[in-house]
């Protein structure tokens, strides 16, 4: 077991703070407003093109794999700030880490908005931790 450094917590929380806690307010927000979006498309009845049909798609896998990602995210930090050790379920975290990542880059094109890019300081940190932690599982 690796000691804990007091800047390694310390950049932990202010990720938390700084990054991954206004990400998650702002996605709480638009998460509803598109879980309404969606729910209103079921219920419409009209014939739909093939587009319509892929953008309603697209906007159930962004929803889905962003919230997959911050939840990932939620649980690296709690993981972290416990102990520097390896996860058992690394392969979840990879996974989770990448689907954030990705929906955030694809929300980045769509809308140009460049707060999309907020959330990738986060997935950084902590892809950069549980690498350090499996190099540290690896070599102990």
């Amino acid at each position: 077991m690796r000691q804990r450094s007091v800047f390694t917590v310390l950049m932990l929380r202010v990720v938390a703070i700084v990054v991954m806690l206004p990400v998650t307010l702002l996605a709480g927000v638009y998460g509803l407003l598109a879980l309404g979006l969606l729910v209103s498309f079921v219920v419409e009845e009209a014939v739909l093109s093939i587009e319509d049909m892929l953008r309603r798609v697209g906007l159930a896998v962004l929803l889905g794999g962003g919230w997959f990602g911050i939840v990932t995210g939620w649980r690296l930090y709690y993981h972290f700030l416990k102990s520097f050790g390896y996860p058992r379920w690394s392969k979840w975290a990879w996974a989770g880490l990448l689907s954030g990542t990705l929906c955030s880059v694809i929300l980045l094109v769509i809308t140009g908005q460049l707060f999309m890019l907020w959330p990738l300081l986060g997935a950084a940190w902590l892809a950069g931790l549980l690498l350090n932690a499996g190099r540290n599982r690896r070599s102990a």
